[in-house]
């Protein structure tokens, strides 16, 4: 499917450092909703967003788009394992040369 693999291109980019916009991947997201569910939820299992959370989003804002809340919540996880990388680079970069393996 011509979305997912876009979908799949703008997610990697955004694992390097490059910009994601809840309003280009919030489209991509509503195909997926409208049209391979499954899909939907492997992706965001896949980048670790829990169920319990999209879940609870969408009951609080049930006026707003799906596909703009998910996207809120994708970019949310993308930027906190972004955190937790660099938080763990710069732990190891602090260890003395004489405990390092």
């Amino acid at each position: 499917m011509a979305n997912d693999t876009a979908l799949q291109h703008m997610l990697q980019a955004a694992q390097q450092g490059q910009p994601l916009t809840e309003e280009a991947l919030a489209p991509l997201l509503q195909q997926l909703i409208s049209n391979d569910f499954e899909a939907l939820v492997r992706l965001l299992y896949r980048i670790d967003v829990p169920e319990k959370t999209v879940k609870q989003s969408l009951a609080q804002q049930p006026q707003q788009d799906a596909g703009l809340i998910i996207a809120r919540l994708i970019i949310q996880r993308l930027q906190q394992k972004q955190h937790l990388r660099q938080q763990f680079t710069q732990q190891q970069q602090n260890i003395p040369e004489d405990e390092k393996w």
